[in-house]
């Protein structure tokens, strides 16, 4: 059991087929137990380990003797599946967002980000302003702030998100987007200013 601890730290394995079976000391649960990365698929004639294996994160799958060949193809397509599944979240987290879609009347429209000019809260709804036209939506600006947050959207108000992509002019307590002149509180002009570039 060492040498298999020892082989699946120093060596990159992509699935383990590992059976936990008790030798004389109890479940040999201890492969599962030094190495919490590597999916694990095990197999046994005791039909009692598979609850005890799924307290560790990376027992994938547990195969009863005698294998059957449609129950190891259906382990492998869940390993397959689980890495997919992991590549394609990754990726969603680390691209940016460039749109959203936003329910209008049960429908759901896609509006560029580069579009938007601001977004108005007011009660339960948000109005998106955007080069396009104007929708509303069911929503808060507390929701969609971590969404939109960074370099490009700021919030200006606590009713107020402005892309500062369309802002035009900035005075003490308002800003200019396009044709609008948006209140900006005394809280957030601090922030505001760290956002733009001043000569």
């Amino acid at each position: 059991m060492a040498d298999a601890i020892r082989e699946l730290r120093d060596n990159p394995v992509d699935v383990v087929f590992y059976d936990p079976e008790d030798k004389g000391s109890g479940p040999g649960f201890s492969l599962l137990e030094a190495n919490s990365t590597v999916p694990m698929v095990l197999i046994s004639k005791n039909p009692h380990l598979a609850l005890r294996a799924y307290e560790y994160r990376n027992a994938v799958d547990y195969l009863l003797h005698p294998l059957q060949e449609s129950r190891v193809e259906e382990s492998m397509n869940r390993i397959v599946g689980a890495g997919e599944e992991a590549v394609r979240k990754q990726a969603t987290e680390t691209r940016p967002l460039d749109y959203i879609f936003v329910n209008v009347n049960k429908r759901l429209v896609r509006i560029d980000l580069e579009d938007i000019h601001y977004l108005a809260a007011k009660g339960d709804y948000i109005t998106i302003y955007t080069q396009r036209g104007v929708f509303t939506t069911h929503g808060t600006l507390k929701s969609l702030v971590p969404k939109l947050s960074g370099c490009r959207f700021v919030d200006v108000h606590r009713s107020y998100l402005v892309n500062m992509d369309h802002v035009v002019d900035i005075s003490v307590d308002s800003i200019q987007v396009g044709d609008a002149i948006i209140p900006v509180s005394r809280l957030k002009r601090k922030k505001l200013l760290k956002n733009i570039m001043c000569l």
